[in-house]
């Protein structure tokens, strides 16, 4: 089972997108993403996981490991 900055991780590579590339989208600094991709951090609320998966352009279920 994969944790959450696991599956943002899984999603950025899945679609060949850089770390900086998701922080300029989600107009976060690019530490934060490594951070959630680390496990240190976790995304501020439900809204920035929502943007997160629109901008990984996959389900925010899948982030959340809610299809399992």
């Amino acid at each position: 089972m994969y944790k959450l900055g696991e599956r943002i991780r899984l999603a950025r590579n899945s679609i060949n997108m850089q770390r900086k590339e998701l922080a300029a989208l989600l107009n976060v600094a690019e530490r934060t993403v490594r951070g959630w991709e680390e496990g240190t951090r976790e995304p501020s609320n439900l809204e920035m996981i929502r943007k997160i998966a629109r901008a990984l352009k996959c389900d925010a279920n899948y982030l959340l490991g809610f299809d399992e």
